[in-house]
């Protein structure tokens, strides 16, 4: 029997054997957006009222253990686990990329370091070694970089043949709160996409370079195997008032929140029409954003959805 599992603890899963067949807490904030894609049974703990799966006539969700049932997770597969082990780690991804980047950006510069405690945030941005940007770990590493005028937030996919850009909508302190949809993912140039944010060619040239090099080497053995990865990077404005491009502040190599939501329009907007925007925001802050369509419990912490208004 399959059985689906929205395996939000990705990273630890490939670090750690034993929790690969573990459902995690924060996967109820997550999981119900997997239940607008794909029918099916699924093993979770959270607690679904009765009338909010009524929306899923084909979702079965179980609690039961996972014993003879052959788990197809949705957040992260664990192929190449040593290769996603490495790239999932901002720490190493950090230093084997150091070379190539330098060479198209002498200046980019990080520090790794074991505690956090004598960092100045209002001067600086610190990133876990592994997990999700925006939430520090308590333990392990942490990249420290300098906190620069942050504009505009992107990502980069690849699977197999297939490769997009998309932008994120990012908080101060790194937490995703929604993405804009790009109604041609899979067709767009990255050149053409990059043009609409004043950026000048030759910036554009010089990461449209860098990325034809990451491509033929360190990321050959994903697209060779159509495994899914994605590069976050951003736009700054610089001392001259000039948009720069940041090229590289991680790599995640499972499912991300930008194509989940992208996912979820293709699959829920109507034929003629698209959303503008998916929101992922804290119930508290949410009031303050018109979303058009809830697709979330009344319980979560969260809200997610999708909006016409723009940001």
């Amino acid at each position: 029997m399959k059985i689906y599992l929205v395996n939000t603890n990705f990273e630890q899963q490939i670090r750690n054997k034993n929790l690969i067949d573990k459902w995690c807490q924060n996967a109820k904030e997550i999981e119900y957006l997997f239940f607008y894609l794909q029918d099916g049974d699924y093993f979770s703990q959270a607690n679904y009222d009765r009338n909010y799966l009524d929306r899923f006539p084909n979702v079965f969700v179980y609690n039961t253990n996972l014993e003879n049932k052959k788990i197809h997770y949705l957040w992260g597969n664990l192929e190449l686990r040593k290769e996603k082990l490495q790239f999932s780690s901002k720490v190493k991804s950090h230093n084997f990329l150091k070379e190539l980047i330098n060479s198209y950006y002498p200046n980019f510069d990080y520090k790794i370091v074991n505690s956090i405690l004598n960092i100045d945030k209002k001067k600086n941005v610190v990133r876990s070694e592994y997990g999700y940007s925006g939430v520090l770990e308590k333990t392990g590493q942490y990249i420290v970089t300098n906190r620069l005028h942050r504009t505009i937030d992107l990502s980069l996919y690849w699977k197999g043949n297939e490769k997009g850009i998309y932008q994120n909508y990012v908080s101060l302190n790194n937490r995703y709160f929604g993405t804009k949809i790009n109604l041609e993912l899979e067709t767009t140039l990255i050149e053409n996409f990059l043009q609409g944010y004043e950026l000048a060619d030759t910036e554009i040239t010089r990461f449209l370079k860098f990325i034809d090099d990451l491509e033929k080497g360190y990321l050959s053995p994903f697209i060779a195997n159509s495994e899914l990865i994605t590069m976050d990077f951003f736009i700054y404005i610089d001392q001259s008032s000039e948009n720069k491009i940041y090229p590289f502040c991680e790599f995640n190599t499972r499912m991300t929140m930008g194509i989940l939501a992208h996912k979820l329009n293709l699959n829920l907007s109507k034929s003629n029409q698209s959303y503008k925007n998916f929101l992922f925001l804290p119930r508290k802050i949410s009031s303050s954003h018109q979303i058009e369509r809830t697709l979330s419990p009344e319980n979560s912490k969260f809200i997610a959805g999708f909006s016409q208004q723009d940001l």
